[in-house]
């Protein structure tokens, strides 16, 4: 629920600089800016021990607060801050529609099968020529259109044939050129790719090492936003 999860964190970093600027005022330098709360014994709304027995029961409160929204999340402020942001990452579907090999002979590789990396079926796949000895080349792949430029948090890339090298590149031209937006990831029956970078509307799942196969699928390709 990620309004909760709002709310919660709301009241962690509430707590969390409440409690801060309690110690500052029983401590150190903020000790004299105590002392606005006590100002002496007789002049003061709670006199000097009492303004100290409030401070360290206030600190103490907040703590406890704090302490127990941890309990009942097990997580930490940044960590609920980054389940937020994986709750609101919404699906995009992407949709096969060329290979891209501008390093091969013909430039293309299967493009009558782009449209199985999407189609749904972890069965079928788009798949690259057979090499003997390697790719020999900087890499080939499968070209994606997300339908509209737009920034994808991540993509998900699952094969059966694992141990392959791939990274996803991004650009405006179903053609290319195209621009890494992601880091390398070995492709062990599925991978995900985390992205970064401007919005885009075509993405390519690029292959730059066969493993150990003569070729490669790309089973099924899913997206977040």
């Amino acid at each position: 629920m990620p309004w909760l999860n709002s709310l919660l964190i709301v009241v962690q970093v509430i707590c969390a600089v409440a409690i801060i600027v309690l110690i500052l005022l029983q401590h150190g330098k903020g000790a004299d800016m105590g002392a606005a709360f006590g100002g002496g014994a007789s002049g003061s709304l709670f006199g000097a021990s009492g303004a100290a027995n409030f401070l360290s029961r206030t600190t103490a409160v907040l703590a406890a607060i704090f302490a127990l929204v941890f309990a009942f999340t097990g997580s930490s402020p940044t960590a609920l801050i980054s389940g937020v942001g994986k709750a609101s990452a919404k699906p995009v579907h992407l949709l096969g529609v060329a290979s891209y090999d501008p390093q091969g002979d013909n430039q293309v590789e299967h493009p009558e099968a782009v449209g199985r990396a999407t189609d749904g079926n972890p069965t079928t796949y788009w798949e690259t020529e057979h090499y003997n000895g390697g790719l020999n080349k900087n890499g080939v792949g499968v070209v994606l259109d997300a339908g509209k430029a737009r920034k994808l948090s991540q993509v998900t890339v699952t094969t059966d044939t694992s141990g392959y090298t791939a990274e996803i590149e991004a650009g405006s031209s179903p053609g290319g050129p195209f621009t890494p937006v992601s880091g390398s990831e070995v492709v062990n029956g599925s991978a995900v790719f985390s992205l970064h970078g401007a919005n885009a509307r075509y993405y390519v799942v690029w292959i730059t090492d066969l493993g150990s196969n003569g070729s490669v699928h790309v089973n099924e390709v899913t997206a977040k936003g």
